[in-house]
Protein backbone atom coordinates (compact mmCIF):
# COMPACT_ATOMS: atom_id res chain seq x y z
CA UNK A 1 0.00 0.00 0.00
CA UNK A 2 0.84 3.49 -0.89
CA UNK A 3 0.68 6.02 1.87
CA UNK A 4 -1.80 8.68 1.23
CA UNK A 5 1.44 11.49 1.66
CA UNK A 6 3.01 10.05 -1.32
CA UNK A 7 -0.03 10.92 -3.40
CA UNK A 8 0.13 14.08 -5.32
CA UNK A 9 -3.36 15.60 -5.13
CA UNK A 10 -4.72 18.88 -6.42
CA UNK A 11 -7.85 20.68 -5.55
CA UNK A 12 -10.62 21.14 -8.66
CA UNK A 13 -8.85 24.79 -8.79
CA UNK A 14 -5.56 23.11 -9.76
CA UNK A 15 -4.24 24.49 -6.33
CA UNK A 16 -1.78 21.41 -4.91
CA UNK A 17 -2.59 20.83 -1.42
CA UNK A 18 -0.65 18.65 1.13
CA UNK A 19 -2.72 15.78 3.31
CA UNK A 20 -0.75 17.12 6.33
CA UNK A 21 -3.42 20.22 5.83
CA UNK A 22 -5.63 17.82 7.37
CA UNK A 23 -4.03 16.33 10.31
CA UNK A 24 -4.81 16.42 13.83
CA UNK A 25 -8.45 14.94 13.16
CA UNK A 26 -9.46 10.94 11.97
CA UNK A 27 -9.36 11.30 7.78
CA UNK A 28 -11.78 9.49 5.70
CA UNK A 29 -10.19 9.06 2.20
CA UNK A 30 -12.33 7.29 -0.28
CA UNK A 31 -10.78 6.43 -3.72
CA UNK A 32 -13.47 6.69 -6.53
CA UNK A 33 -14.44 7.58 -9.85
CA UNK A 34 -17.82 9.23 -11.50
CA UNK A 35 -18.25 6.32 -13.57
CA UNK A 36 -18.22 4.26 -10.43
CA UNK A 37 -21.90 2.86 -9.95
CA UNK A 38 -20.76 1.35 -6.49
CA UNK A 39 -18.88 4.52 -5.03
CA UNK A 40 -21.49 7.14 -6.27
CA UNK A 41 -23.80 4.66 -4.67
CA UNK A 42 -22.55 4.97 -1.23
CA UNK A 43 -21.78 8.80 -1.22
CA UNK A 44 -25.48 9.42 0.83
CA UNK A 45 -24.46 6.88 3.43
CA UNK A 46 -20.78 8.92 3.98
CA UNK A 47 -22.65 12.11 3.77
CA UNK A 48 -25.08 10.82 6.62
CA UNK A 49 -22.08 9.74 8.52
CA UNK A 50 -20.51 12.63 8.13
CA UNK A 51 -23.37 14.75 9.15
CA UNK A 52 -23.43 12.63 12.53
CA UNK A 53 -19.73 13.32 13.67
CA UNK A 54 -19.65 16.64 12.70
CA UNK A 55 -16.50 18.63 12.52
CA UNK A 56 -14.45 15.97 13.64
CA UNK A 57 -13.88 13.84 11.07
CA UNK A 58 -12.40 14.73 7.73
CA UNK A 59 -13.81 13.37 4.75
CA UNK A 60 -11.70 13.83 1.37
CA UNK A 61 -13.02 12.22 -2.13
CA UNK A 62 -9.93 11.24 -4.51
CA UNK A 63 -10.45 10.99 -8.07
CA UNK A 64 -7.75 10.50 -10.99
CA UNK A 65 -10.50 12.17 -13.38
CA UNK A 66 -10.07 15.14 -14.77
CA UNK A 67 -10.99 18.55 -12.39
CA UNK A 68 -14.03 19.63 -14.98
CA UNK A 69 -15.26 15.86 -14.48
CA UNK A 70 -15.46 15.90 -10.91
CA UNK A 71 -16.50 19.22 -10.69
CA UNK A 72 -19.40 18.47 -12.86
CA UNK A 73 -19.98 15.71 -10.40
CA UNK A 74 -20.10 18.15 -7.36
CA UNK A 75 -22.33 20.43 -9.22
CA UNK A 76 -25.05 17.83 -9.73
CA UNK A 77 -24.76 16.50 -6.32
CA UNK A 78 -24.57 18.19 -2.93
CA UNK A 79 -22.04 16.31 -0.56
CA UNK A 80 -19.87 18.24 1.66
CA UNK A 81 -16.84 16.41 1.45
CA UNK A 82 -13.70 17.90 0.01
CA UNK A 83 -12.92 16.72 -2.92
CA UNK A 84 -9.25 16.73 -4.24
CA UNK A 85 -7.53 15.13 -7.55
CA UNK A 86 -5.30 12.56 -7.73
CA UNK A 87 -2.78 14.19 -10.25
CA UNK A 88 -1.21 10.87 -11.65
CA UNK A 89 -3.44 7.70 -12.67
CA UNK A 90 -4.62 5.60 -9.12
CA UNK A 91 -2.97 2.73 -10.84
CA UNK A 92 0.15 3.97 -10.03
CA UNK A 93 -0.20 4.41 -6.21
CA UNK A 94 -1.70 0.30 -6.17
CA UNK A 95 -4.77 1.37 -6.02
CA UNK A 96 -6.88 -0.43 -8.63
CA UNK A 97 -10.56 -0.91 -7.54
CA UNK A 98 -13.08 1.91 -6.57
CA UNK A 99 -14.63 2.31 -3.95
CA UNK A 100 -11.80 2.13 -1.80
CA UNK A 101 -11.40 3.54 1.55
CA UNK A 102 -8.88 4.03 3.94
CA UNK A 103 -10.03 5.40 7.20
CA UNK A 104 -7.15 7.18 9.41
CA UNK A 105 -7.26 8.21 13.67
CA UNK A 106 -6.34 11.51 14.37
CA UNK A 107 -2.57 10.92 14.60
CA UNK A 108 -2.25 9.66 11.31
CA UNK A 109 -1.91 6.12 11.85
CA UNK A 110 -4.20 3.72 9.18
CA UNK A 111 -6.57 1.75 10.60
CA UNK A 112 -9.05 0.63 8.02
CA UNK A 113 -8.59 -0.25 4.29
CA UNK A 114 -11.94 -1.38 2.61
CA UNK A 115 -11.79 -2.31 -0.71
CA UNK A 116 -15.53 -2.22 -2.10
CA UNK A 117 -18.37 -0.84 -1.06
CA UNK A 118 -19.04 0.50 2.79
CA UNK A 119 -22.85 0.88 4.62
CA UNK A 120 -23.36 3.89 7.05
CA UNK A 121 -23.85 1.24 9.53
CA UNK A 122 -20.13 -0.38 9.01
CA UNK A 123 -18.36 3.03 8.37
CA UNK A 124 -20.11 4.48 11.60
CA UNK A 125 -18.68 1.10 13.33
CA UNK A 126 -15.29 2.05 11.97
CA UNK A 127 -15.29 6.04 13.40
CA UNK A 128 -16.90 4.51 16.70
CA UNK A 129 -13.63 2.64 17.42
CA UNK A 130 -11.56 5.29 17.16
CA UNK A 131 -12.71 7.29 19.95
Amino acid sequence: DIAIEKILLKDLNGNSVNISEFSGKALVVNYWATWCVPCVREFPDFEKVKQGVGDKVNFIMVSDETPEKILTFTQQNKYSFTFLQSVRPLSESHINVRPTTYIYNSKGVLINKQIGGLTEEHLKEILNKLN
